[in-house]
C-alpha cells in the first residue's frame, strides 16, 4: 500500500471542526437523555402533589368541595402534556445523536480521501429508525406544540374548575 497523502491545513481544521462537533453532539444527547430522567422524576412530583392537593393536603378545607370528576379532565391535559414532552426530549436526543454520526462521518471521510484505512462505525438506528430521522424535527415542532397546549389547556381548565369550588 502506498503511503498516505499527508493532510493539507484545510482538511485538518475540517477535520478538528467536525470532530469538535461530534463530541458537542454527543455531550447533548447524553444530556437530554438525564434531561428525560429529571422530566419523568418532575411527572411523578406533580402526581402526587395533585393527589396531596385533591385530598386537601394545599387546598385545606375547600378540597372537600371540589369532586374528583371535576379535576380528571384537567388531570388527563396534564397526563398527555408530560407524556409528549417526554417524547419531544426522546426525539431530541435521537437528532443530536443523528448529528453526532453525521459529524463523524464526515470527519472520518477525511482522513479516508487521504488514502488512509479507518474503520466504519456502525449506527446507533436501525434500518427503520433511519428511514424516519428526516422527520424529527417536524415530529419535535408538532408534539412540543401539542404538549405545550395541553400543558395551558389543563392548567386553564383545572384552574376554572377549582376557584369555582367544584
Amino acid at each position: 500500500m502506498a503511503n498516505p497523502t499527508p493532510l493539507k491545513p484545510e482538511q485538518i481544521q475540517a477535520f478538528e471542526m467536525l470532530f469538535e462537533a461530534t463530541k458537542t453532539e454527543d455531550a447533548n444527547a447524553q444530556r437530554l437523555i438525564e434531561e428525560s430522567v429529571r422530566y419523568i422524576i418532575l411527572a411523578n412530583a406533580g402526581g402526587i402533589a395533585a393527589c396531596l392537593t385533591l385530598a386537601g393536603g394545599l387546598l385545606k378545607d375547600k378540597a372537600a368541595t371540589i369532586p374528583i370528576s371535576d379535576v380528571t379532565g384537567p388531570m388527563w391535559l396534564f397526563l398527555i402534556g408530560m407524556i409528549v414532552g417526554g417524547l419531544v426530549v426522546s426525539l431530541l436526543r435521537a437528532q443530536a445523536q443523528d448529528f453526532a454520526e453525521k459529524h463523524a462521518a464526515n470527519a472520518t471521510a477525511i482522513i479516508r480521501n487521504t488514502g488512509r484505512t479507518v474503520s466504519e462505525t456502525e449506527s446507533a438506528f436501525s434500518a427503520i429508525e433511519r428511514k424516519g430521522l428526516p422527520h424529527v424535527t417536524l415530529g419535535i415542532k408538532v408534539l412540543a406544540l401539542v404538549g405545550q397546549l395541553t400543558f395551558v389547556a389543563g392548567a386553564a381548565w383545572g384552574l376554572i374548575e377549582i376557584g369555582h369550588g367544584g
